[in-house]
């Protein structure tokens, strides 16, 4: 559903909004509510914002233990909201974000939220973003 209005509403005009996220966006161990992604977030942000964001908040949970259903909704809508073909430094993070998911899912020992978020996830970051290394 955000894939889908991200993309009517990225096609619906053809001007570029260049800026950047006036709120810091930070993944957290915190019980209290953060913020959730929006398009109109995303849509105040150029194509290099977006993709410097998703570095970002991939470089800030690779030191937690585990993923909030809040940091898993930012990286599904920053993966949704980047443009392709990714640069080097894009992929290279993706990659660690494949590797984070993969580290956190195998300390899992039974199915729940988590787990399906983190699968989700490694299938974006490695399947579709092409960062899956089957060697």
């Amino acid at each position: 559903m955000f894939l889908q209005a991200f993309l009517e509403l990225d096609s619906s005009d053809g001007t570029s909004v260049s800026g950047g996220m006036k709120n810091s966006v930070k993944p957290s161990n915190k019980p209290e509510p953060q913020t959730e992604p929006t398009l109109t977030m995303f849509r105040n942000m150029d194509a290099v914002s977006r993709a410097a964001t998703l570095r970002n908040y991939i470089d800030m949970i690779q030191s937690l233990d585990t993923l909030s259903r809040n940091d898993c909704l930012w990286l599904f809508a920053l993966c949704v909201a980047v443009d392709t073909p990714l640069n080097s430094e894009t992929c290279a993070s993706l990659r660690s974000l494949l590797r984070k998911c993969a580290t956190i899912l195998a300390t899992k020992s039974e199915m729940d939220g988590e787990v399906a978020m983190l699968n989700i996830l490694i299938a974006i970051s490695g399947r579709f973003f092409g960062q899956y290394d089957n060697h």
